[in-house]
């Protein structure tokens, strides 16, 4: 190959010190979202009501059942209310642990056109993953359409994902698989909307510095350049 271009910064860092490749070799290329997904306003207030929103696949390595989870350690808390929105293999799982619990909607898989209404409707977009080391390299696509809407990112989910979080300084991300640890940020947040707003409008401001379409469309029409 005359480059590699990766979507996070952990695996530029793993191609250059796992597998020796020179430094200039992978070139950070994150994926953008959508448009649809643009800014979109923060959640209509819903009076005692705070909405936690999943968005994606449900599989395997994303530990969904880590959301439901934290969702039995909060039935004692009402107004914390989770919505998981995709299918995948995991999904029956999750609805088998899901079983009376009256704050966990599942939605099965929707259409992309629908999706902005689920996330116009959250407080917080959650995103998880498993404990993996290599698996932690990888920033799931849905992050991006979560800043991009300007959205609240919470997640149990470690690595990547937890540092760009932190960079945009838009949410909490709690070790990965780790259920108390979401309980308790969720109920941080819900008692502390101020909170909310803030973190929103830092996560659409990162998404312009860094995951805007045209960027990532100058960056790669660049690296062709230089390699063609």
């Amino acid at each position: 190959a005359d480059t590699i271009a990766v979507t996070s910064r952990g695996f530029a860092d793993y191609f250059r010190t796992i597998l020796k490749l020179p430094e200039t070799a992978p070139v950070y290329l994150p994926q953008y979202a959508e448009e649809l997904f643009d800014w979109l306003p923060p959640a209509p207030p819903h009076p005692g009501v705070f909405n936690a929103v999943f968005a994606g696949n449900i599989g395997e390595m994303q530990a969904v059942e880590t959301i439901v989870e934290a969702a039995k350690k909060l039935t004692k808390r009402p107004d914390i209310r989770f919505h998981i929105v995709g299918d995948g293999v995991g999904l029956d799982a999750c609805r088998r642990l899901a079983e009376g619990l009256p704050n966990v909607t599942f939605y099965g898989r929707r259409d992309v056109s629908e999706m902005p209404g689920f996330y116009a409707m959250a407080d917080v977009m959650l995103v998880t993953l498993k404990a993996d080391p290599v698996l932690s390299l990888t920033l799931p696509g849905k992050v991006q359409s979560y800043f991009a809407a300007g959205k609240p990112v919470v997640g149990a989910i470690d690595g990547e994902t937890a540092a760009v979080v932190a960079d945009a300084d838009c949410g909490v991300c709690v070790a990965a698989e780790d259920a108390n640890a979401l309980a308790d940020a969720l109920t941080s947040l819900a008692d502390a909307p101020e909170r909310l707003r803030t973190y929103g409008e830092n996560a659409r401001r990162y998404y312009e510095a860094h995951f805007r379409k045209d960027a990532f469309l100058q960056k790669l029409t660049d690296v062709l350049k230089e390699n063609c």
